[in-house]
């Protein structure tokens, strides 16, 4: 599911020629709702593997290092 809302946001960016970010959220900080409906996918675990899922979708991110595991 996060790849089709990627895909869905990339192209409202391009549409609307703008820059959309994305902020890391590791699993811990996910214990909500909304994770039942919009579950992480594998590649926004971690920020060495949400950087290159971003690349792919050309959107940005919002580091929050109060939660950034590097």
């Amino acid at each position: 599911r996060s790849s089709d809302l990627a895909k869905r946001l990339a192209a409202l960016a391009k549409k609307f020629d703008i820059d959309i970010l994305l902020e890391n959220m590791p699993a811990v900080y996910r214990r909500t709702m909304a994770s039942r409906f919009y579950p992480l996918h594998d590649d926004t675990k971690s920020l060495p593997l949400f950087i290159p899922f971003l690349k792919k979708y050309d959107l940005g991110f919002n580091l929050d290092i109060s939660h950034a595991f590097l």
